[in-house]
């Protein structure tokens, strides 16, 4: 099973627990730590790319899931990343649909309009 996989890759264990508690930062450091390892893999070197792409933009989607506003500036100190280069990635993310929002490119901040709290009060009308 893919638990047993993960005891034999103890790196990628701790990547994933990371990613689970939040700590994008640590996440992504662990996991270029071992990228060269994984790019000589013949079955997932191919991959690793993408796949690192996908964590690195589900890192930042659920960054955004507790807020209604991010500062920029911390964020780009948790993923470890120069501010325009995350207000690009933002922006890629929000014109694809992944996330609901507006840069604020003067104050840094991003601003969230979350759809399913909008769901959770009319919802909530209709049962009361």
């Amino acid at each position: 099973s893919f638990k047993l996989f993960l005891e034999l890759e103890h790196e990628v264990r701790e990547a994933i627990f990371k990613f689970c508690e939040a700590k994008y930062e640590v996440c992504l450091k662990m996991l270029n730590k071992i990228k060269p390892i994984l790019l000589l893999d013949m079955y997932i070197g191919s991959h690793i790319n993408q796949l690192y792409s996908d964590i690195r933009s589900k890192a930042m989607i659920q960054y955004f899931c507790p807020y209604d506003s991010a500062d920029l500036r911390k964020m780009a100190l948790s993923f470890n990343t120069p501010l325009p280069d995350l207000e690009n990635e933002l922006m890629q993310l929000i014109l694809d649909g992944h996330i609901k929002a507006r840069i604020d490119s003067i104050n840094k901040v991003s601003l969230i309009v979350l759809d399913f709290q909008i769901f959770i009060v009319k919802k909530y009308m209709v049962y009361t």
